[in-house]
């Protein structure tokens, strides 16, 4: 199967999707290091931001959690406030977003229902891009121009910005 290549605008919008997670894995208290950036298509997908660890360990405190819960909002939450674009996650991060949701509202009474604790943290992650849209738009320059990023240059672009 082939996919057609993408318009220089969806090109745009992906690598700010992809750029808000990792500046949202670096600087969110994850404790998951970005091993890869790449706007390149996976399958499916257009684009993956590959973190390692993928998951946070069962022994989790609630802010690793939450901050887990926030990264896997953070691409959706970057084109909405940068490109005022809002497209429904990927089918996979909505499973991992509500179990995550799940998990804080069973163990640590994080709030009323999963939906009010993914609110929370959307509308927390979107002050977060546009307190970061700098950074994150040079990341997004950057796999533009590139096409993907090793882990290590992501780091080193966060930092600089």
């Amino acid at each position: 199967m082939s996919f057609a290549p993408l318009k220089l605008e969806e090109r745009r919008r992906v690598a700010i999707r992809l750029a808000g997670i990792a500046d949202a894995a670096l600087k969110l208290g994850t404790r998951r290091q970005v091993v890869l950036v790449s706007t390149y298509a996976n399958g499916p997908m257009t684009g993956i931001c590959r973190i390692e660890p993928p998951q946070p360990g069962p022994a989790a405190s609630k802010e690793e959690q939450f901050a887990h819960l926030c990264v896997t909002l953070a691409g959706r939450a970057a084109q909405e406030v940068i490109c005022g674009v809002t497209q429904p996650l990927p089918r996979r991060d909505e499973a991992r977003a509500r179990q995550t949701a799940r998990i804080l509202c069973a163990r640590y009474a994080a709030g009323d229902s999963p939906e009010e604790v993914m609110d929370a943290a959307y509308s927390f992650v979107k002050k977060f891009m546009d307190e970061q849209r700098a950074v994150v738009l040079k990341l997004a320059e950057e796999l533009m121009r590139k096409g993907e990023l090793q882990g290590d240059e992501v780091e080193r672009l966060v930092k600089e910005a």
